[in-house]
């Protein structure tokens, strides 16, 4: 796995663009400066990417992206494929970046850089909605070209450094566990508790379930499922719940289809206004504001080149 060893300086960077944008017949290469940061999440049935001394990718799905500084690097799709793209694009004042790859028997850099991936097509779901939450709550901040909006941007993007590390190392080490060793009896166990009561979830999360009734299905106490749920996926039982309502509210929100509060029912939320306050906490944007960046075809400071 390809990654960046990144130092983030002290200094509070600028926002050269920050843009959720469609593009048809799409084609990038990389303009950026020594001093950029570039970040971007997509979603394109397939599209390749080309780097100077790696070669090809081929990206499938939904993508996080990531590139430093000047690079010989280009990314295209297919005629007629439309490619979804949340990006931002950052300055520093100076920025220390290392390209490295990562292999099974390589040792994890120490907490003194952040690790970002190149490219990654295999985050698990949990992740890239975090990661996509981060995203939108970034750009509508800097939308709001307010004093208050620019602090709230400076701690989204060192937020969103500070995931994408720990998301990172976590998945490193998941990926190097599955190589060649084999699950004990109690990974195997908790490995099974976790996915049943994901499945729960994601089946019933327009019920009132909880982590006691959930355990009790299982068979297992509430409190042995909140520790190995925590465990293994970084959240509480409560918090993924809520992740996976949100999701599904975003879904409907989109369509167009139901009003806010035959979506707030349908995904397990009794009082609409209380919806309203979770989904803005949640994606950092009301519906109302949320629904206009999404329908937007591009929103930006200074439009990105793709």
């Amino acid at each position: 796995m390809y990654v960046y060893k990144i130092k983030l300086p002290s200094q509070i960077p600028s926002t050269v663009w920050a843009c959720k944008t469609t593009v048809t017949n799409y084609k990038w290469k990389s303009a950026n400066k020594n001093n950029m940061i570039e970040l971007s999440l997509s979603h394109a049935s397939s599209r390749r990417a080309y780097v100077e001394g790696l070669g090809n990718f081929e990206l499938n799905g939904t993508c996080f992206g990531c590139s430093v500084g000047e690079e010989n690097k280009t990314s295209e799709a297919d005629a007629g494929i439309a490619v979804d793209i949340l990006t931002i694009a950052l300055k520093f004042e100076s920025i220390e970046g290392e390209l490295c790859k990562l292999d099974s028997d390589t040792p994890l850099p120490d907490c003194s850089v952040l690790l970002v991936p190149l490219y990654d097509t295999d985050l698990p779901e949990q992740d890239l909605c975090e990661l996509e939450s981060l995203f939108y709550r970034y750009i509508h901040c800097y939308m709001e070209h307010s004093a208050s909006a620019d602090a709230m941007c400076a701690s989204i993007i060192f937020e969103l450094f500070s995931r994408l590390d720990s998301i990172t190392r976590k998945n490193l080490k998941t990926r190097r566990g599955t190589h060649g060793t084999k699950l004990s009896s109690k990974d195997k166990y908790v490995n099974y508790y976790v996915s049943k009561a994901e499945s729960i979830m994601k089946r019933r999360y327009a019920e009132k379930i909880t982590l006691n009734q959930t355990a009790n299905e299982l068979g297992i106490t509430p409190s042995y499922l909140s520790t190995v749920f925590r465990e293994s996926t970084g959240k509480c039982f409560s918090d993924r719940l809520l992740q996976i309502r949100m999701e599904k509210a975003k879904e409907l929100i989109l369509e167009g289809k139901l009003s806010v509060k035959q979506i707030s029912e349908s995904i397990g939320f009794d009082d609409e206004s209380h919806f309203r306050k979770r989904f803005k906490h949640y994606f950092g944007a009301s519906i109302r504001e949320y629904v206009c960046i999404n329908k937007e075809q591009t929103l930006y400071h200074k439009k990105p080149t793709f």
